[in-house]
């Protein structure tokens, strides 16, 4: 049998993503013009309520709550009391790896905060909020793309009747995949894969029908 190409779709949702409840965002020790800040020791600050949905040509939008504490010197901790932020980004896939790109936090909301301090909460959620998102949206599909071609090339044990004899044969789809074609859209993330199908059937000797089909137990059992 020779080689046939063929399509195969992966739809993913977004609320399919193995995306964490809570994240807590590291904030490195730093200066932003007079004030100086720190992670809070025993309330860092948190992004929660991490929601993913579709922002319009191949944008994701991520929706997130950020709570916590952030010690700035000279002034009382300064409490983020679970405002809302926005974060538009693209999606990339290369080698079977998701990568979010350019994330931007388009508008802001920070009601009752003093200009300096709006200043340094802008600052640091750009810089720490965005590089941890892009860390936990860094998805490898590798693995489970993998897992399902193999149990699509499992092989197939099976009968057949000839005239008077019984014969049986071995059946293999061979399917090999190649780097798939990304799209994003309301429904969620699309991967449709180019692949080609060689499946080749071969007839099992009497002597090798029973280690076959002993195999064919064990993967049954794994």
């Amino acid at each position: 049998m020779g080689k046939i190409k063929i399509a195969l779709d992966a739809d993913i949702g977004y609320d399919s993503l193995p995306i964490p409840d809570k994240i807590v965002i590291p904030i490195e020790d730093g200066k932003i013009g007079v004030l100086s800040y720190k992670q809070h020791r025993t309330d860092p600050l948190t992004a929660e309520q991490i929601v993913i949905g579709y922002a319009g040509k191949d944008r994701l939008k991520i929706n997130v709550r950020v709570t916590g504490r952030i010690s700035v010197s000279d002034f009382p901790d300064l409490r983020l009391g679970g405002f809302k932020v926005e974060i538009i980004g693209g999606l990339t896939e290369q080698n079977l790896k998701l990568r979010l790109i350019d994330p931007q936090i388009p508008r802001w909301n920070l009601p009752n905060v003093p200009a300096l301090l709006d200043n340094l909460i802008k600052q640091l959620l750009n810089k720490f909020l965005l590089k941890k998102l892009a860390e936990v949206l860094a998805l490898d599909l590798k693995a489970p793309v993998q897992k399902a071609v193999s149990q699509i090339n499992r092989p197939n044990v099976f009968a057949m009747a000839i005239g008077k004899n019984n014969l049986t044969y071995e059946f293999k789809p061979n399917v090999e995949l190649f780097e798939p074609t990304l799209t994003i859209s309301a429904e969620g993330l699309n991967l449709k894969f180019e692949a080609t199908l060689a499946p080749a059937m071969t007839l099992i000797q009497p002597r090798m029908i029973r280690t076959a089909l002993r195999s064919r137990r064990r993967r049954k059992t794994a």
